[in-house]
């Protein structure tokens, strides 16, 4: 997990940017587990209503191409020259997997498929990027482009936001607010180097700059207020960043490397280009990069950009075939790898607290009577009656929980009735069923995000023709497990409901199979009778069984016709009328079948 961990004043800060956090029970938080088990529990029971038991757990490795080789020279890179920065072990933070071999593999790009000159490209140790090695690199390499090429800026590493600009953070980074500005090199500052160069300005950014996990909310909440981290203007340059400023970019599924810097050097080698013309252009790079970041990734949002500059700048001419993503997919089908809630969130319970009958003495225990105003009686009155109003609000939204699934009613009620002045002999109760009712709804807003966005990738899942109906079904079955506490919602009944049309398809494909196979058992048992009367010589009997039995085959032939038409119908619609046609046919075949019988009882009838 990419993490920048800051402590300032006391207080614990996180950036995260290449993982996400169980935020309700992990082992970073085991208070949290103990307190959420009885709402997990019944998590794994809705996962067992819908037929699929467990938690899946991330542990397929996916045959991804090693782009460290096996490359195809294109030149085009003459006049070019590139700076390639990638920091796998910070100093005093955590280091992020799989960096230097990215690394590796763009270095090789620059230098053996584009042609850029040896002495163009500056591949800078790890030991040596800090905000000054960094910029040292810029400015070596921004002399060196020439007129009508390309200066290509490649970051892998950590970001963090900074004052409407982000910060690539340098390998001398420490835990102190005064050390993340000054030993990081800001954005803009970068951009600024590299647009002072003759050649183009492009840049790869694979960091993050959002300090947010990857359900979108900070890794501890109530700590660091997190302001996204805005692009500075960027001019002609062309700059892909990893994720758009308020997701994090994660690793590669199934390999241990940073997906966005991967799959943009796999797009330019030729994996992206999506029209086939052999150019890759900067908006088909990123493009690529996001769709399939969009089909495989699961458990968090990561969308690149592309900023600034001409999307359709052309980039690398490459024509190499990238790996089939739909095959990957299945394989994490396959392996239950397919998670859509991966950090298990779960709804919680709403407060269960009964408020005792409220007693009008009790707010006037603090008060000596002898000695008490008018007006302050009238206060102490005001004081019950809203007392008494809170309390009957307090228990009509709790009668009315089926028409509140949210719980936000309650909450509303439980703290509006926790923030009454005294005398208040509630206020206990209700702050800590406030609480309560805070932690649900906001539990449950998460779980409702993340299911919206992943009900997108099942569409797209059970879209895919190549997909089987296993791999189908297994997909909405994922889905129903990790969000099926949501019953009540429109997306878990619409999967619920798309599950029942896959599994009724498949029983109508089954009864089609079981019509061919019907009447091909009804054409052998035919064949048969015409052979056997062939050798007695009838030749009324010949012709009436030869007639039955081509009509049989033809009626055979047209099933198996409809039986595939069937299979890759993708509306319900075309496959209810192929099946109503099997029917028929299937009354065909026993009409036939009778018609059969009868052609051996003809007699032949002679006139002398």
């Amino acid at each position: 997990m990419k993490r920048i961990v800051l402590i300032v004043s006391g207080m614990l800060w996180i950036f995260g940017c290449g993982g996400a956090r169980n935020v309700y029970g992990s082992e970073d938080n085991p208070s949290l587990n103990a307190s959420d088990n009885t709402a997990t529990q019944k998590h794994r029971k809705d996962g067992d209503r819908w037929g699929v038991s467990g938690l899946s757990h991330i542990r397929l490795d996916l045959p991804w191409p090693d782009l460290t080789e096996s490359w195809t020279p294109s030149g085009g890179g003459e006049r070019d020259a590139a700076a390639v920065v990638a920091i796998e072990r910070y100093d005093l933070i955590p280091g992020i997997s799989g960096a230097k071999q990215n690394a590796t593999a763009w270095y090789n790009f620059f230098t053996k498929m584009l042609k850029i000159p040896v002495g163009n490209v500056k591949l800078l140790p790890q030991r040596n990027a800090t905000r000054e090695g960094i910029l040292s690199a810029l400015e070596y390499v921004s002399g060196k482009a020439q007129p009508g090429g390309r200066v290509w800026f490649v970051f892998i590493g950590h970001g963090a936001p900074s004052n409407g600009d982000g910060l690539l953070l340098g390998v001398d980074v420490r835990q102190t607010a005064e050390s993340l500005e000054s030993r990081s090199l800001r954005r803009g500052d970068a951009l600024a180097v590299l647009k002072r160069s003759q050649g183009q300005p492009v840049l790869v950014l694979d960091a993050c700059f959002s300090g947010r996990t990857g359900g979108g909310d900070a890794v501890i909440e109530g700590l660091m207020p997190v302001r996204n981290a805005d692009l500075p203007p960027v001019g002609r340059a062309i700059v892909m960043t990893a994720a758009a400023g308020d997701q994090y970019a994660g690793p590669l599924p199934g390999a241990a490397k940073p997906a966005f810097s991967y799959l943009a050097l796999g797009a330019l080698r030729g994996w992206g280009d999506k029209n086939g013309d052999g150019q890759i252009t900067a908006k088909e790079t990123v493009a690529y990069a996001s769709d399939t970041i969009g089909a495989l990734v699961n458990g968090r949002e990561q969308t690149p950009n592309l900023h600034g500059g001409e999307p359709s700048y052309v980039l690398s001419i490459g024509n190499e075939s990238g790996p089939d993503i739909s095959k990957l997919a299945r394989m994490l089908l396959e392996e239950e790898d397919v998670q859509f809630n991966p950090d298990v969130l779960v709804q919680g319970n709403l407060p269960t607290p009964n408020l005792p009958d409220l007693d009008r003495r009790a707010i006037y225990d603090d008060m000596d009577l002898d000695k008490l105003s008018i007006d302050e009686m009238k206060e102490r009155e005001e004081a019950y009656l809203k007392l008494l109003a809170a309390k009957e609000k307090v228990e009509a939204a709790r009668a009315a929980t089926k028409n509140d699934p949210t719980g936000e009613k309650q909450q509303k009620a439980w703290c509006d009735l926790s923030e009454l002045e005294d005398p208040n002999p509630y206020r206990k109760i209700a702050e800590t069923a406030c609480s309560q009712a805070t932690s649900f709804v906001e539990q449950r807003r998460r779980l409702v995000i993340a299911m919206e966005r992943n009900w997108t990738k099942v569409k797209y899942l059970i879209g895919l023709k190549s997909y089987s109906t296993e791999d189908k079904k297994r997909a909405i079955r994922s889905f129903l497990r990790s969000y099926g506490q949501l019953e009540e919602q429109g997306l878990v009944q619409t999967a619920a409901t798309e599950l029942k049309k896959i599994e009724d398809a498949e029983q109508k494909i089954d009864q089609g199979r079981e019509i061919v196979a019907f009447g091909k058992k009804l054409s052998s048992r035919v064949n048969s009778m015409l052979s056997d009367e062939r050798k007695e010589g009838d030749v009324l009997r010949n012709n009436c069984l030869n007639a039955k039995l081509k009509l049989i085959n033809a009626n055979i032939r047209n099933a198996e016709g409809r039986v595939k038409i069937m299979k890759n119908a993708t509306d319900d619609e075309s496959r209810n009328h192929e099946f109503t046609v099997l029917v028929i046919i299937k009354q065909k075949f026993r009409t036939l079948s009778q018609e059969a019988n009868a052609c051996m009882k003809i007699v032949a009838v002679y006139i002398q």
